[in-house]
């Protein structure tokens, strides 16, 4: 619920509490290969907006695609 509202966290008082929310936070493979698409988009078009799987995105995303990305990066192996 508090991924759907927004919240990119969400502190913890127990240590066993970590790994759920560490699963509920990270990006999923779908979601980093989407904001990949958005950004190459972006790049290619070099414009305000783009359609990308026939959307109509906004420059504003791409703030969010940046940050999924930052941490998909951070996160990988």
């Amino acid at each position: 619920l508090a991924r759907q509202l927004g919240f990119s966290g969400k502190g913890s008082i127990h240590p066993k509490q970590i790994p759920i929310l560490n699963g509920v936070f990270t990006p999923t493979e779908a979601e980093i290969a989407h904001a990949e698409r958005i950004l190459n988009a972006f790049t290619e078009a070099d414009t305000g907006l783009v359609v990308v799987d026939g959307k109509l995105i906004e420059k504003p995303v791409l703030r969010e695609m940046q940050r999924i990305l930052s941490i998909a990066e951070r996160i990988s192996p």
